[in-house]
């Protein structure tokens, strides 16, 4: 190994390069499999599309969507050109999940010290299933990521001490830009702020309250106005986001079922609860070490996991799943810091019992992490299928006729974005959105016929083949269309 540095060749960087090229490959293949917009998606767009068609301010419109106004700003140019079009949409989630490699590999690699061992967490980042999932969804969590990414990197690598006024300034900008362009940001710059006062209050000079000032003062205001015209303007006009919240009933972790819930979302395991306790401990070992490290630093770093738990704690904003994604570097970093030997080896030798005691605990927390799903990715299209709307609109567009029903219930209630520009379907008298199969089937009557399309989703496991086996049993088909995707099924009951 030292012969090959001798000569120029980083293999350390050789094989980072290697990772980062297999999760670009891995998330275009994701991206590329170009499945049906999915109900999320579906009313993302619906709700956003004045704003896309320029029929209104990116910011005016945001009483009718919920997503940050700078992604819906890009979204709007690549909609100007390409129009209704799955990949279009999908084309700059996919791209910030492919940028932020590269930079979460820098990340590590700064605070992680011993040799090769930031390729541990960049490996994770690669294959993690729900980071794959969102590569090719049009939504905001790969922006999410992303942002979280690059404002970590600024507080390891921003030197507060020697910082000029123009860098001040130009980051007070970036800061509020970022807080219209993911929730994430919002939460952990709102950290930063809070964290950097309390420094105020120890290190109490003139200069330093005018940075303070300077840098707090354009992101406060900008991020007030999005409050303004995003919150409150939306409370005012809908009160859908707020009323689906308190379904989920806890909004922030409160028992140990609630953190193993958690716990399996970010990593595919389903634990028991001493799996979770010791996760626990390894991430205050990690702590413990980053802390001693630099103190402040690593508060800054972890401040947007506090500020979620607190907006949680208190039911302002939810802690839970999706929400907390881009929360991930932030623990993958703690984990692997908990093993970082050279931290030890440099403090006091005897003290490496602790990254050997943590690399058992690592051991048994992870010992049933499978990802034989990246072959199931990577060679079935399906995989990460939520919805076949536009699969059962393509025959809609020539079977359907208005006083038939057509059952889309769930994923497939997507169906009304591929209907948006066409006006064919009377959603409002002949679209069940809503009800299970067996619900639905119950309220029709045996002489209005049914249009549906079969295909179970691997992903989620709705088991629309059920309702196949039920309609061929009792019912009776008018026509039936096997494709490369389904089956397309016009029928009534007997």
């Amino acid at each position: 190994m030292q012969n090959t540095e001798k000569y120029g060749i980083n293999t350390e960087l050789i094989l980072a390069i290697v990772i980062i090229i297999i999760g670009i490959i891995l998330r275009i293949k994701v991206y590329l499999t170009n499945l049906s917009f999915w109900v999320d998606e579906d009313a993302l767009i619906r709700n956003a599309q004045g704003i896309l068609e320029g029929r209104y301010h990116f910011f005016r419109g945001l009483a009718e969507e919920y997503s940050p106004p700078v992604f819906l700003l890009i979204t709007r140019w690549v909609y100007g050109i390409f129009g209704h079009n799955e990949l279009a949409f999908r084309f700059f989630p996919m791209l910030y999940s492919v940028i932020t490699l590269p930079l979460f590999a820098v990340l590590a690699k700064k605070v992680i010290k011993t040799k090769y061992l930031f390729l541990l967490p960049l490996a994770y980042i690669v294959f993690n299933n729900e980071i794959l999932f969102n590569t090719q969804y049009f939504k905001f969590y790969s922006l999410d990521f992303l942002c979280s990414v690059i404002i970590s990197l600024g507080v390891f690598f921003i030197d507060y001490n020697k910082i000029t006024l123009k860098k001040i300034i130009f980051f007070a900008l970036i800061a509020g830009i970022m807080s219209w362009s993911a929730y994430s940001a919002i939460f952990y710059l709102m950290g930063i702020i809070c964290g950097l006062f309390i420094l105020l209050l120890k290190n109490n000079t003139k200069k330093n309250w005018i940075n303070y000032l300077i840098f707090s003062i354009p992101f406060l205001i900008m991020t007030l106005f999005y409050y303004h015209e995003v919150c409150i303007r939306r409370i005012n006009y809908d009160t859908y986001l707020h009323e689906s919240w308190q379904l989920l009933g806890n909004f922030a972790p409160k028992t140990m079922n609630d953190l193993c819930w958690l716990f399996n979302y970010h990593t595919g395991i389903f634990p028991q609860n001493n799996i979770v306790i010791m996760a626990i401990f390894v991430l205050l070992i990690g702590l413990s070490v980053m802390m001693r490290k630099n103190s402040v630093r690593t508060l800054l770093f972890i401040s947007p996991v506090i500020i979620m738990l607190i907006l949680g704690y208190m039911d302002k904003f939810p802690f839970i799943g999706r929400q907390t994604l881009y929360l991930m570097p932030q623990w993958l970093i703690v984990f692997t810091s908990a093993i970082d030997y050279s931290y030890y080896k440099n403090l006091n030798k005897k003290l490496c019992v602790i990254p050997i005691l943590a690399v058992i605990l690592l051991i048994f927390i992870f010992k049933n992490f499978n990802i034989n799903y990246i072959k199931e990715v990577w060679n079935n299209k399906d995989y990460y299928r939520m919805s076949t709307a536009r699969e059962l609109y393509k025959y809609l567009k020539t079977d359907y006729k208005r006083g038939e029903k057509i059952y889309s219930a769930k994923r497939d209630a997507s169906l009304r974005i591929y209907d948006i520009n066409m006006n064919r379907i009377d959603f409002i008298n002949d679209v069940e959105e809503c009800s299970d199969f067996e619900e639905f089937i119950n309220k029709t009557d045996n002489k209005t016929l049914i249009n549906i399309y079969i295909k179970d989703y691997p992903y989620i496991g709705d088991g629309m083949t059920k309702a196949y086996e039920w309609i061929k049993e009792n019912g009776v088909i008018e026509k039936a269309v096997t494709d490369g995707d389904g089956i397309y099924i016009k029928f009534r009951k007997k």
